[in-house]
């Protein structure tokens, strides 16, 4: 491949293409023969650990396994079956390739049209031949060949924006279903909690809070849970999970295995003993030492207690002891898993007066009797869309007029509120709002019991003086049995962080939506994270200094944008390696050879990859370690935005040569020529991105399908260790389905979606590779989602398409901005002119968009919140354990697991 540089004046040829293509090829067809072979006896031997990994734990939620010309069966699926084995969130990751393979298909219909007028071009130089005859650069400046490319521009752009409009409008829909109705594999209990981050100090009791949350929603608070700082008790219970490891291990064996202890090196030296005896005494100790630790946390419930003085002390009757039936996980949860989703989704969205009963005869007494019969027409009284509504408590009015009462899909009707105030009497509460949206749900939050805040309450002084506690509930709390402990000794003490599940949905989105306190600094209340997904061991951590923590880590990830071209600039050169040889004073080689062509198209793509992996790692410990997210989802979150920011970078940077600071100094001096030398540079560093098209695409799908990397491992593995010291919990383990980490895999494919929406007039050609790169990723990710991989949690399509929208439409603004710098570049002023059409339909397009759906899918509205509890009833059976801390569960302790003989097997593990 030429060099990257800013320079037109380069010939760019096909032999690293050529190259390229012919080493994928032979990595996909043996890659392809070894899925075949290896799938085909796998059938034979009904072995599921490979190829069906989802039939071990959600074969109810995939199709038949080893279905023949799979390729055919996971195309053919259906979009509601689709969904319904893999949930939103990888459904919205498949919507998302299938948009850039219809993207693409059309691009490359465009590419048949535009390719021979550009080979047909009067420009002639160095960087006109080779690759670029069939590049915009062949065009000669202000030939009127550049009308047509204008018009292609407009049919791309415009495709996009439909294809958009299409996508978020069946968006819509399914987030709502979401939203109202959850995923049938996550407990139910998710879509009723609130996650509470800065709870006061005297509120850090369960009791306390489950108060406070009842005189704002009466009747309404199922449980609370406080989660606990305990970093002792957390140790004891990883480090007898290991110890559990290490019996296992040791009782797998047909010897008895010794063990060293009391030096400083187990392998080496100490005292030799018995292995067996050692773990078995050490989990005996490890468990007293729990007990021990759990005896002095308070405990949902029956163990809750916060006593008001500096020095706190804990009480307990003993260790938690809950029935098994009580434990949900998935597998446990028979309300989780019999919970049906409705199946007309318009269902869903349209809520109407059908939800709500109203009596005629109300309306008649609303007349009057003395009144006859009016004609409307002649009067001209009609009633209009604007209505007051008073309620009798503050509650009341605020849920109604800070929460979204209703939403229709994409820009439909929606009621709008706002408050109103005579300015004479707090006691007046009116709001000003659509008809259609008073509903009967707002009534059910006021108060059974007659009990209201005070008016004269101080507005902005709300703390422990305006809640009643009864002291007599914090004595009985603590127990008289057991004496006062100092919380210093056992480091265990509640933090900050709590969780409120409410029994109707309204009520929860109501906490959810309204500011509960008067500042920021106080209470901040966020919807629940799905329990399979929070990270326990931050669960703790104070939201301020987290909020802290992301604005250093902010600055150090900008800052290190910057010098990102460092290390770009040397994974670039390698596209050269004669330069890399003159500067190393050794002589040059013949760069027309076919190894040379092999090398320097695949070494700066595997380099680039390497280099990616590397900061992808380095952004989620970050996110884990530093920053110390309290869920994946806020993990992947994070690192889809860092590592897409990242990636947009990339971009640029291997356009311009890999280094800006070479330029720096002609940029200063002529800030205009930073768009000329961008749009210079991109022909010759096309060939660069077909290469990684390449790499990504047809060697990523054969390495994806094959399984080849994960039973290379396993075989490793097995030729390390003989079959008899694998113990049954590891080959439990090898049953459980990967997941896909969404902050890596959508950067990925979002670099490729930037790549051939901006190439599309200026190198045709490079749509034919996107379109082989998404249709192939999309087939090979549909039957792995179906069949192989899982995902750990589920966002509702947050991950894989709410929050990335932004980066789809900012690499449409970045293609329009870059195609009027490049018309201008070849000197056609009215292409110019006409390009900006599409810029400016675009802008409003994503305004239009913004306003009226992206806002108002965040939440479930009210009204729809209403609707649901009405027509099933309000929820009383919860799991009680499902956010409690698992180091308190004594549902979760690991146990002793035998290795059953009968799962023993040449293929029991691959």
């Amino acid at each position: 491949m030429a060099p990257i540089d800013s320079s037109t004046d380069v010939v760019v040829g096909w032999s690293a293409i050529w190259m390229t293509g012919i080493v994928v090829g032979v990595q996909f067809v043996l890659c392809y023969a070894f899925f075949m072979i290896k799938r085909s006896n796998d059938e034979r031997n009904k072995v599921f650990d490979l190829y069906e990994t989802r039939q071990h734990s959600l074969g109810h939620r995939s199709p038949p396994p080893f279905q023949p010309h799979w390729y055919l069966k996971a195309y053919q699926m259906s979009d509601s079956e689709t969904l319904r084995c893999v949930g939103l969130d990888s459904y919205m990751f498949l919507r998302l390739l299938r948009f850039g393979a219809r993207l693409t298909a059309l691009g490359t219909g465009l590419s048949i049209i535009l390719i021979p007028i550009y080979s047909t071009g009067t420009a002639r130089g160095n960087s006109t031949e080779g690759f670029n005859k069939l590049t915009l650069a062949r065009v000669e400046h202000g030939d009127k060949r550049m009308a047509i490319t204008v018009v292609a521009w407009y049919i791309f752009i415009g495709f996009i924006l439909r294809e958009l409009h299409n996508e978020w409008k069946s968006f819509a829909l399914l987030r709502q279903q979401y939203l109202a109705r959850g995923d049938e594999d996550v407990p139910k209990e998710f879509r009723y909690s609130i996650l509470c981050e800065q709870v006061p100090e005297w509120l850090q009791s369960e009791k306390r809070l489950k108060k406070y949350f009842d005189r704002l929603f009466p009747e309404k608070v199922a449980q609370t849970t406080i989660c606990m700082e305990m970093s002792c008790l957390d140790k004891l219970v990883e480090e007898r999970e290991k110890v559990l490891n290490n019996l296992e291990r040791a009782d797998a064996c047909a010897h008895h295995p010794k063990v060293s202890i009391g030096g400083r090196c187990s392998c080496c030296w100490g005292e030799k003993v018995d292995a067996i005896e050692h773990y078995r005494t050490e989990l005996s100790r490890l468990n007293t030492s729990i007990c021990h630790e759990r005896e002095l946390v308070p405990l949902a419930a029956n163990h809750v207690r916060h006593q008001r003085k500096l020095s706190r002390i804990f009480s307990s009757n003993g260790a938690l002891n809950v029935p098994e039936n009580l434990f949900s996980g998935r597998k446990h949860s028979s309300e989780a898993n019999n919970f049906k989703q409705p199946t007309d989704l318009s269902s869903l969205i349209e809520c109407n007066e059908s939800h709500f009963s109203f009596s005629d005869d109300d309306e008649e007494q609303d007349i009057g009797e003395h009144i006859n019969q009016i004609e409307i027409n002649e009067s001209k009284i009609s009633p209009s869309s604007t209505a007051f509504v008073t309620f009798t408590s503050l509650r009341a009015k605020q849920a109604a007029a800070q929460c979204a009462l209703r939403v229709s899909p994409f820009g439909r009707e929606s009621c709008a509120t706002s408050a109103k105030s005579d300015g004479n009497s707090n006691a007046l509460d009116v709001i000003s709002m659509s008809m259609s949206a008073i509903s009967e749900g707002i009534q059910q939050l006021q108060t059974h019991d007659g009990q209201e805040f005070t008016h004269s309450m101080p507005l902005i002084e709300c703390n422990e003086s305006h809640f009643s506690f009864s002291d007599d509930d914090e004595e009985r709390d603590i127990g008289e049995h057991i004496n006062q402990i100092d919380i210093n000794e056992s480091k265990i003490s509640p933090s900050s962080t709590a969780f409120v599940t409410f029994t109707s949905l309204r009520a929860k989105q109501a906490a959810a939506q309204c500011a509960l306190t008067p500042d920021r600094t106080s209470m901040r209340v966020f919807h629940a994270p799905d329990p399979r997904s929070v990270l326990w061991e931050n669960i703790s951590f104070p939201l301020s200094m987290q909020d802290t923590a992301k604005f250093g880590m902010k600055v150090v990830w900008i800052v290190g944008i910057l010098f990102w071209a460092i290390p770009v600039s040397v994974v670039n050169s390698l596209a050269n390696l004669n330069s890399i040889l003159q500067a190393l004073n050794i002589k040059t080689v013949d760069s027309s050879k076919p190894w040379y062509g092999f090398l320097s198209g695949l070494l700066p793509v595997i380099a680039l990859a390497l280099l990616l992996d590397a900061l992808y790692a380095l952004i989620v410990l970050t996110a884990k370690r530093v920053l110390k997210l309290k869920s994946l989802s806020d993990v992947d979150a994070y690192a889809t935005y860092w590592y897409q920011l990242y990636q947009f970078a990339n971009l640029w940077l291997i356009v311009i040569g890999g280094s800006i600071f070479n330029q720096f100094q002609s940029f200063l001096n002529d800030p205009q020529s930073i768009v000329t030398t961008i749009a210079n540079a991109m022909i010759g560093s096309s060939v660069f991105f077909v290469n990684m098209t390449l790499t990504q695409s047809i060697g990523k799908c054969a390495l994806d399908i094959s399984q080849l990397q994960k039973f290379v491992i396993a075989l490793l593995m097995r030729l390390w260790r003989s079959e008899s010291t694998i113990t049954q919990r590891q080959m439990d383990r090898a049953k459980i389905p990967e997941t896909y980490q969404w902050g890596y895999e959508i950067p990925q494919i979002l670099f490729i979606l930037m790549i051939v929406v901006l190439y599309c007039p200026i190198v045709p050609i490079m749509e034919v590779f996107g379109l082989i790169y998404f249709a192939g990723r999309y087939i090979t990710y549909k039957h792995q989602f179906l069949h192989v991989n899982a995902q750990t949690f589920e966002g509702g399509g947050n991950a894989t398409w709410l929050s990335i929208f932004v980066f789809i439409i900012s690499i449409i603004y970045m293609a329009e901005a870059v195609f009027i710098a490049y018309m201008g570049l070849k000197q056609s002023p009215a292409s110019a002119a006409f390009a900006f059409v599409p810029l400016v339909v675009t802008f409003v397009f994503h305004l239009d968009l913004r306003y009226k759906t992206i806002t108002y899918l965040q939440n479930l509205p009210l009204q729809r919140a209403a609707a649901i509890d009405v027509k099933e009833g309000e929820c009383s059976d919860f799991n009680r354990l499902i956010y409690l801390q698992p180091s308190l569960n004594t549902c979760l302790d690991e146990q002793f697991h035998v290795v059953d003989s009968n799962t023993r097997g040449p293929d029991a593990v691959f």
